[in-house]
């Protein structure tokens, strides 16, 4: 029968929490417009990020007149 006594204790291990944090959020780039640079009124065309006064450019083109 195995003794057990404090001479043979076995050392005890640490635990620890690792935390995670979004580093690509902080460094993410503000959103702009892919033809003027615009960072204002922005919406999407086409999954691109298109100002509002170039997505009135853009659906002149597709106008026949």
């Amino acid at each position: 029968m195995p003794s057990f006594s404090s001479d043979h204790e076995q050392p005890h291990q640490k635990s620890g929490v690792v935390l995670l944090f979004e580093t690509s959020a902080a460094k993410k780039r503000p959103q702009i417009c892919i033809f003027c640079g615009k960072t204002h009124q922005l919406q999407t065309f086409r999954g691109k990020t298109v100002c509002s006064a170039c997505l009135h450019r853009i659906s002149a083109l597709f106008i026949c007149g």
